[in-house]
């Protein structure tokens, strides 16, 4: 590839890697316009972190999607801080049931 993945990436996984352990917790909320390339942008992090196993300890990954069953989705919004997602999942399962479900993962 040309590295543009890697434009956006590289400050995101920063951010999550130098989050010292005393700050308020933040996660990184990452928009796809497809279900289909956050799934592809998924998968290139997951390798990242293969490559690079010290990464993993830091960086927790996750996608909130219509394919992700519900359960799953909140784990991923409790545990991950780095969250991949697309316009329609935010506009029709995020933001209705932020309060409840995604509160510290928009708050």
């Amino acid at each position: 590839g040309s590295g543009k993945s890697l434009c956006f990436l590289l400050p995101v996984l920063t951010a999550a890697y130098t989050q010292n352990n005393n700050e308020t917790a933040s996660s990184s909320l990452i928009l796809f316009p497809t279900k289909a390339l956050a799934q592809d942008q998924y998968k290139k992090l997951l390798l990242i972190l293969q490559i690079h196993p010290s990464l993993r300890e830091k960086i927790r990954p996750g996608i909130i999607d219509g394919d992700v069953p519900h359960d799953q989705r909140r784990e991923n919004a409790k545990n991950c801080n780095i969250i991949l997602t697309n316009p329609d999942t935010l506009h029709a399962a995020m933001l209705p049931a932020w309060k409840r479900i995604y509160k510290e993962l928009l708050g």
